[in-house]
């Protein structure tokens, strides 16, 4: 992370968020193929569907791996600028509609739903690592 940047700039960001201690949760490599399992689909689905709860988010391309994530995404305009709807909280003190807030949604929404299936509450499951930042 770039010291001072605001991560909520309009732009391109290409994330690799990792599972904590690299655990390999989403699945297995056979063959040079990764074969994903059910806990690997079930980020997948939570990574598609934050396109659609977050309207400032637009998804690009991504790869899922034993033990991590690749993703691109692009925050743009959302047209809400100005209007007099409250301002979205932020979660854990993140400015909203961030790079950050994007994360931090994303990683307690897959976390909380393995927790769930494998009766590990509160158990810490994902970690996250900016490589780039890119805006236009």
């Amino acid at each position: 992370m770039i010291e001072g940047y605001d991560y909520s700039r309009i732009g391109a960001y290409f994330v690799t968020i990792c599972v904590h201690n690299k655990e390999c949760i989403f699945g297995e490599i056979h063959n040079s193929e990764m074969h994903v399992n059910s806990y690997g689909t079930l980020a997948l689905e939570e990574w598609k569907k934050s396109e659609q709860i977050r309207k400032e988010i637009q998804m690009g391309e991504y790869v899922i791996m034993p033990n991590h994530l690749h993703g691109i995404f692009y925050i743009h305009a959302t047209g809400h600028v100005g209007c007099d709807r409250p301002v979205a909280r932020s979660i854990a003190g993140l400015k909203p509609k961030s790079l950050g807030a994007f994360i931090a949604g994303f990683k307690s929404s897959v976390t909380s739903r393995i927790n769930k299936i494998r009766n590990t509450p509160k158990i810490f499951l994902m970690a996250e690592k900016l490589l780039r930042a890119y805006h236009s």
